[in-house]
């Protein structure tokens, strides 16, 4: 199976096939269930489908959610640099198909071929962007703004031809209020909100934006960035 889903890879366009080779020749299949801890030593991780959470625990016992990462990310990059501050841990939130491969071979292979570690700075670049974005957010953005935000990135995920979209909240409120840098109950009272004012209809996990328009003004005030943002992961 990874042999077919390595060359579509992204990360790998353009690059050598002889680097191609060695990658599809290294891979590992790795599946974990619901709730299991990932190790994060010596591997590079690619996600073929579920969600992962990448967290630190601070010195007091509170987790701090750093990323959650879906379909077609890759992650667990902190293991090709000895001198990286990046350090946290990884956890299934949904069931999970990977593709591990070992760090040492990967570092090798970046400073082996151009293209490759061409490939892999952009996906950086793209990634501190969308960090950057974030911390923007946090300090300029009301609630309502940033869980707007959330909102419109799942529409942009969407083939939408209308102004309208049904979207499915892809992790619980606990996760997505800890992302979003709110409280549980601050994210239930800013959905209400939403939906006192007409912009949404909440129906259990499902949630259907009435105008995604409307949304946007709401939403993309505040920001220095337009919708799509160029700056968001899909």
């Amino acid at each position: 199976m990874s042999s077919k889903i390595i060359p579509a890879i992204a990360l790998f366009q353009e690059i050598a096939v002889k680097t191609l080779q060695q990658l599809s020749n290294a891979a590992k299949i790795k599946i974990y269930e619901k709730g299991a801890y990932l190790p994060m030593e010596d591997c590079i991780f690619y996600i073929i489908y579920g969600d992962v959470k990448l967290f630190k625990d601070t010195t007091g016992g509170e987790e701090i959610v750093v990323d959650l990462l879906s379909n077609k990310h890759f992650f667990g990059e902190q293991a090709l640099f000895e001198e990286s501050l990046e350090s946290y841990n990884a956890q299934a939130i949904t069931n999970l198909r990977l593709i591990a491969w070992p760090a040492n071979l990967f570092q090798r292979l970046i400073y082996e071929d151009n293209h490759l570690a061409v490939n892999f700075l952009k996906d950086k670049i793209l990634k501190q962007g969308s960090l950057e974005l974030e911390l923007e957010h946090v300090s300029t953005q009301n609630v309502e703004q940033r869980l707007g935000c959330l909102l419109l990135k799942l529409c942009s995920l969407q083939d939408i031809t209308k102004n309208e979209a049904v979207l499915t909240l892809p992790y619980d409120r606990v996760l997505i209020a800890k992302r979003l840098n709110m409280r549980p109950e601050t994210l239930t009272r800013t959905l209400h909100k939403l939906c006192e004012n007409g912009h949404i209809k909440v129906s259990g996990n499902s949630l259907h934006v009435k105008s995604i328009d409307t949304l946007i003004d709401q939403t993309c005030h505040d920001c220095s960035q337009t919708f799509p943002c160029k700056k968001i992961r899909s």
